[in-house]
């Protein structure tokens, strides 16, 4: 007896409940459209907008107008922008006030109010 390798792909109806799983032999398996084949991809299901928390959005176009009207931008997996490291001032002092006082309460009230730590 020779062995075989097969896919499992679970199947599901159209309202994506699981109906059962198949086993497909590996060189009989094509993932999604056939070659050469259209691909539909349908329209998304209503939800309720993440930027008004009020509009319920029905399609991918009212979704992008909607964000442009808000002044949002989708962000997807793609690269992200380069961002220029934000100069910290040092802790070390800070740190060292804090623990050459730790038992003032007074100096570590001054401390806080002088905006070096919150």
């Amino acid at each position: 007896m020779s062995r075989q390798r097969l896919i499992v792909v679970p199947v599901h109806d159209r309202e994506g409940r699981y109906i059962r799983t198949d086993f497909i032999p590996a060189d009989e398996y094509c993932r999604g459209a056939t070659e050469g084949g259209p691909v539909v991809v349908r329209d998304c299901e209503p939800f309720l907008s993440m930027a008004d928390g009020k509009t319920i959005i029905n399609s991918r176009s009212q979704y992008r107008a909607h964000l442009k009207a808000h002044g949002c931008v989708e962000v997807g997996s793609g690269p992200m922008p380069e961002r220029k490291p934000v100069e910290m001032p040092p802790v070390a002092p800070v740190l060292r006030d804090i623990w050459n006082n730790r038992h003032n309460p007074d100096a570590l009230r001054n401390i806080r109010e002088s905006g070096k730590i919150r």
